[in-house]
């Protein structure tokens, strides 16, 4: 962030750290994207029979992403706009080379088009 002496670049960094340090900042932002259906829980059980199902050997062979980041792909999978903001270039692969899913991805939210979703 640049820009001329008292321009108001403290002030906001204060802001935004206080907004991150408040105890309450997580809940409200995990309610507020729940409300808005931005924030889906997906279960142990759902992502597991996912793996069972869609990571066959030939799958697995092909995957990029670590172990961990593995468990993620069915979440975004189940999801129901199949969005996914992310920087790991393995990963974003990975998604976007699944076999039978169409998927979204990207490393700039601006990039994401959130407010074109339609349900129907």
């Amino acid at each position: 962030m640049t820009g001329a002496n008292s321009t108001g670049k403290s002030s906001l960094i204060n802001g935004i750290l206080g907004v991150l340090q408040s105890k309450a900042f997580p809940l409200e932002f995990m309610d507020k994207l729940t409300r808005e259906g931005r924030l889906v829980n997906v279960s142990n059980e759902e992502i597991k029979k996912f793996k069972n199902k869609y990571f066959t050997k030939a799958v697995e062979k092909k995957l990029r992403s670590n172990n961990e980041d593995r468990n993620h792909i069915p979440v975004v999978l189940l999801s129901e706009r199949k969005y996914a903001l992310t920087k790991d270039k393995n990963f974003t692969y990975d998604l976007e080379n699944f076999p039978g899913f169409k998927v979204l991805v990207s490393s700039h939210p601006e990039n994401i088009p959130y407010d074109k979703y339609n349900k129907t």
